[in-house]
């Protein structure tokens, strides 16, 4: 379970609920107010929470950072992934205990008014859908605390060139390549070279 490539997964799973949650509708309910006559009035998951859609996005690049970078961005990384887990999970939460709450100011809107209206409110199965991506990204998350002493960055193939070579004698001796960069011919180590452009 700490392994790169199942705390990524877990991640992108975690991240696609909450997307895919932030579009659907969360609480569904009614007013007394004259004007919506009860017209059946409904609070989508980014109603319920403004900028959720950003919250998974910043999850997911928070959980790529995470796998991808060294022990202290690594570091960083997970704090980050922990506190928009934690935004996350309370304002679910939130939803859950308070759907009259998230469909009052909804209904006022719907009213053309400003501030809430009284309302009768249920929860859909929705917010509990993105409380499960909330728990599963707390999963890789643990994973990632877990795993992240093991972990390297990116690899081999992804950091710069070493530019630098070790001498016979444990020195350090610059590539060919930066010997052409200032000037200098690399095919003239051998003895007798320079003798023999010269003559």
């Amino acid at each position: 379970m700490s392994s790169k490539r199942t705390v990524l997964l877990l991640t992108v799973v975690a991240a696609l609920i909450l997307l895919v949650a932030s579009f659907r509708p969360w609480v569904s309910g009614s007013s007394s107010d004259p004007v919506l006559a009860g017209t059946p009035l409904s609070a989508s998951g980014s109603q319920a929470i403004p900028g959720l859609l950003s919250l998974a996005v910043a999850l997911l690049a928070a959980g790529v950072a995470a796998a991808t970078t060294g022990v202290w961005p690594r570091r960083i990384a997970l704090l980050g992934y922990a506190v928009v887990l934690g935004v996350v999970g309370a304002l679910v939460v939130r939803a859950l205990l308070s759907p009259a709450g998230v469909l009052e100011p909804v209904a006022a809107s719907s009213a053309g008014r400003t501030g809430d209206l009284p309302v009768e409110a249920a929860v859909t199965i929705w917010p509990w859908i993105a409380l499960v991506g909330v728990l599963v990204g707390a999963l890789a998350w643990v994973g990632a605390v877990r795993g992240q002493r093991d972990w390297g960055g990116l690899g081999r193939r992804y950091a710069a060139p070493d530019t630098d070579r070790a001498g016979s004698r444990g020195e350090r001796v610059s590539s060919d390549w930066d010997r052409l960069s200032v000037g200098e011919d690399p095919t003239l180590d051998e003895p007798g070279d320079e003798e023999q452009v010269s003559t």
